[in-house]
């Protein structure tokens, strides 16, 4: 049933962007019915109504929110550069659509962790392309073998077209600057 993936996005890619009323009844109509199959098939539906950051958004469903994070890639943070830049693009691509999340477990924070399609575009898959993410490789048995390739080629394209993140002689990734940065916790405490 994983197939009818794209048959579900190209149907509810038509509330992109649609009046409050109508985004409230598509919701309604379209997502109450799905819950039971996202359910059991690993699959999460709902409408893309906040932008953390450059990988994680909020999807609203009709009764819950659920954090999503986009598995397999790792935007630069809000205070890095590009970090603005990351969460526009992923803003461009979701926000305001209806979106299939395959998903994938939680990661460590409790966010859901999952592949975000929104009207037919991989929206891990546009950060790549677009130099404002990595290829997340720790992860990167988790995906498809296809996938995997995809995500692979896309940074390694956006690396030699020198786009995004890599203007930059040698940008530090997330990971790296995450340890070499004080916590929330760690801030609060001082």
């Amino acid at each position: 049933m994983l197939d009818n993936r794209s048959m579900w996005t190209q149907a509810l890619a038509q509330t992109v962007n649609p009046s409050a009323r109508l985004r409230s009844w598509a919701v309604g109509a379209v997502i109450a019915p799905m819950c039971l199959l996202s359910a059991a098939q690993g699959v999460i539906v709902g409408l893309v109504t906040r932008i953390h950051d450059g990988d994680t958004v909020t999807v609203q469903q009709q009764d819950r929110s659920v954090v999503i994070r986009l598995a397999s890639i790792d935007a630069p943070e809000l205070a890095q550069p590009f970090g603005s830049q990351s969460r526009e693009q992923l803003r461009a691509c979701s926000f305001g659509r209806i979106a299939v999340i395959e998903t994938r477990g939680t990661d460590r924070h409790g966010r859901v962790l999952g592949t975000l399609d929104a009207a037919g575009v991989d929206c891990g898959l546009q950060q790549l392309r677009a130099g404002l993410a990595w290829h997340y490789r720790y992860f990167a048995n988790e995906q498809s073998n296809e996938l995997r390739r995809q995500y692979s080629t896309a940074e390694r394209d956006a690396r030699q077209r020198a786009v995004g993140l890599w203007l930059q002689p040698d940008p530090t990734p997330p990971w790296t600057f995450r340890r070499s940065s004080p916590s929330d916790e760690q801030r609060a405490t001082r």
